[in-house]
């Protein structure tokens, strides 16, 4: 991973405003996070609870956070404690690779999800425009991710599942990708 200050400028611009008078550095909290172990970011057992990370891989952005270097926080993430990763990608500051349109291709996050399940032991998921049910299950099938997540295809149609079991894809009520 590159040294946190060559990825500050970038940040430096993203502040969340706390009451008048005060900001917390997004950066600070992105630090506390990746660099100061905390004994809570482990699976607790006892009451079988555990953290899945949804994890920005690659911002997709000039100067942001690249795969390699995505594919290091998820492993340092599950050698810390964590219980599954989501292989996400894209940055607000492009809301366009983060909120996939219609012009982004079906499963564009499918190399991330596969790089990082290379770098980790723990279950990874992927997501980006994985509404065809050849696909998800192609991701599965080839050993791409553990899982998929189907955020927009279930708004779309929340029988995904059950019309998906049955056979009946051609009833699906497509994700266009208008969010």
């Amino acid at each position: 991973i590159r040294e946190w200050n060559d990825l500050l400028p970038r940040f430096e611009r993203l502040c969340v405003p706390v009451e008048e008078g005060q900001r917390i550095q997004v950066e600070e909290l992105l630090f506390e996070v990746l660099y100061i172990p905390d004994p809570a970011f482990t699976t607790n057992a006892n009451n079988n609870s555990s953290i899945v990370l949804r994890l920005t891989v690659d911002d997709m952005l000039p100067g942001g956070i690249e795969l390699a270097e995505g594919c290091e926080m998820a492993r340092r993430f599950c050698a810390a404690g964590a219980a599954a990763i989501q292989a996400s990608g894209g940055t607000q500051e492009r809301i366009w690779n983060i909120s996939p349109c219609y012009r982004m291709k079906e499963g564009y996050l499918i190399p991330a999800a596969r790089a990082v399940k290379q770098v980790v032991d723990k279950p990874v998921i992927a997501m980006g425009k994985l509404g065809d049910p050849k696909l998800a299950e192609h991701v599965l099938e080839s050993g791409a991710a553990d899982a998929v997540s189907l955020g927009r295809p279930l708004l779309a149609d929340p029988y995904w599942p059950e019309k998906v079991r049955k056979g009946e894809t051609d009833l699906i009520r497509r994700c266009v990708g208008c969010l």
